[in-house]
């Protein structure tokens, strides 16, 4: 494939928020993305992947305040990869920028997004961790990191499905994300199969999302179980493109680690969040390994 050329002309970019029982933060998210410093044309379609709390009914209030703002309904399946894949196909622009409901755009983020897609495919943003997250909820879990793009499984960089841009034909090329991936790892599998395609995936430091943790240990917890959960499924993909088999040695090494400090969950905050987010994870692996019939631990 060859790359798109510097400087490439945009004309019209879209902005996709998927949406699901988002009414608590939603109008926080919808108010950033109003005083965005972007000065080209932009259109903003918000897809509804099956709310009942109104959060579409707050979305179409903002019709006054964000240009050509559309909210559509994606009630096929539910994930938040079947949504970005309803807002796309339904994109006008050339470039497509896709952000999450619970987190917040600063403002110069879609112009730094345009500005890197004029000459890469995709292309991912910074997470910023601290604003909206406490010391606490940070404690429990691995950050982003700041400067480059996060690597998922030792095998190649992705942009983070909360922060990320594709260019349209880009998008239809490769097929949209991946529906099977409904909870997680739509994001990962879809930057691999684009650089193993030939496509361009980039870094843009000034394109910021504030980025929401989950505040409360088992929310975490459930979120870490589903990421352990879906990478059997990314080797079984991936395996022959040459993503090495996970380590099982480490595996036992953190199981090991579980047992002996099993007495966090009843010490602070802190060590009980942790404990249960490396338990989860693990847990996820092995119930993904039996399901998708690999060892992957």
């Amino acid at each position: 494939m060859t790359p798109p050329s510097p400087h490439a002309v945009v004309s019209l970019v879209t902005v996709v928020l998927p949406v699901l029982n988002s009414a608590e933060t939603l109008p926080q998210q919808l108010e950033a993305l109003s005083r965005q410093t972007y000065r080209g044309p932009w259109e903003m379609v918000i897809v509804d992947n099956g709310s009942s709390d109104g959060s579409d009914v707050i979305a179409r209030a903002w019709s006054d305040r964000l240009p050509a703002l559309r909210v559509v309904h994606a009630l096929q399946r539910r994930g938040c990869s079947h949504a970005r894949n309803v807002g796309a196909r339904l994109a006008r622009g050339e470039f497509i920028v896709t952000c999450d409901a619970d987190d917040v755009v600063a403002p110069e983020w879609l112009e730094a997004m345009v500005e890197a897609g004029r000459s890469c495919d995709i292309v991912g943003g910074r997470l910023e961790q601290e604003s909206l997250n406490s010391p606490r909820t940070r404690s429990w879990r691995p950050s982003f990191p700041s400067d480059d793009l996060p690597v998922a499984l030792n095998f190649l960089p992705y942009a983070v499905g909360a922060n990320v841009g594709v260019r349209r034909d880009v998008f239809q090329a490769l097929g949209g994300w991946n529906e099977d991936l409904s909870v997680c790892g739509d994001d990962v599998e879809f930057s691999w199969r684009a650089q193993l395609a030939d496509y361009r995936v980039c870094f843009a430091s000034g394109a910021v999302i504030r980025y929401r943790f989950r505040d409360r240990p088992l929310d975490a917890a459930r979120q870490f179980f589903n990421y352990g959960r879906v990478e059997p499924h990314l080797y079984l993909l991936y395996r022959e493109r040459g993503l090495a088999r996970s380590s099982t040695r480490k595996a036992i090494r953190d199981w090991a680690w579980i047992v002996l400090r099993v007495g966090d969950l009843f010490r602070s905050a802190d060590r009980r969040g942790a404990w249960l987010r490396r338990f989860a994870y693990r847990r996820g692996r092995l119930m993904g390994s039996m399901r998708e019939r690999v060892l992957f631990l």
